[in-house]
């Protein structure tokens, strides 16, 4: 068709950050996701469709790593905020 053009199909392992927005969010709130992120941290994200890059950003536990990632994503919402420190929290352990 002339004139139309399609948006990019997305990937399963997307560079959309909302992806780790998304992965953020349930690991803030489910704990057995939480327990299977402390005991294969890179299976846990593969697993949640998140790219190596993704992953990197997420292992790092660095919250300016996450927030520069997340770009326009990224809102100093208290929500966000909380959520980078359970990141952080969990990279450090308990």
């Amino acid at each position: 068709m002339a004139g139309k053009t399609r948006a990019p199909r997305r990937t399963r392992k997307s560079n959309d950050p909302w992806r780790l927005v998304k992965f953020l969010v349930a690991l803030s709130r489910d704990p057995r996701l939480r327990e299977r992120f402390l005991k294969d941290p890179d299976g846990t994200m593969a697993k949640a469709g998140l790219n190596k890059k993704q992953r990197a950003v997420v292992q790092s536990g660095d919250p300016k790593k996450i927030r520069k990632y997340l770009g326009s994503v990224w809102s100093p919402s208290p929500f966000i905020v909380k959520i980078i420190k359970i990141v952080k929290i969990i990279k450090n352990g308990y």
